[in-house]
């Protein structure tokens, strides 16, 4: 016997399950890329520049340093380390990324970057803000 389809009835309903799965998927990867770039960029006043490049190197440490009442706080990569523990926390990275609080002064910044150096690191890119005034100014 033969059965018979009512008229109008639809031969059948796409599955919408595996382009949840995807789109659900994609969310939780940007969501957790973006809270990892965010770790490496802590909140600070950056000095601004009217001059600079925007280059990035994927395999740079980050160094973040910042005064936390009067000491310095330091953290690499998001990670807290003392100015003793600096060397050992750089060693892998080719090369580092410098971000210091704008309110730091060179004396105070001065023994990061004798670490630094004794350290062996030979490129250390600062970090600033892209002055957005005319000519260049702060």
């Amino acid at each position: 016997m033969r059965r018979r389809r009512a008229t109008g009835e639809a031969k059948g309903h796409p599955n919408l399950t595996p382009m949840i799965d995807v789109v659900m998927c994609l969310i939780i990867f940007y969501l957790l890329v973006g809270q990892m770039a965010s770790d490496q960029r802590s909140a600070l006043a950056l000095p601004r520049s009217g001059t600079g490049d925007d280059h990035a190197d994927a395999l740079a440490a980050f160094v973040n340093v910042r005064l936390d009442g009067n000491t310095l706080a330091l953290d690499v990569d998001g990670v807290p380390v003392s100015l003793d523990q600096l060397g050992r926390a750089i060693r892998a990275a080719p090369s580092v990324h410098l971000r210091a609080d704008a309110a730091l002064t060179y004396e105070r910044l001065w023994p990061v970057l004798d670490e630094l150096a004794r350290s062996g690191v030979r490129a250390v890119r600062v970090a600033a803000e892209q002055s957005t005034g005319a000519f260049g100014e702060f």
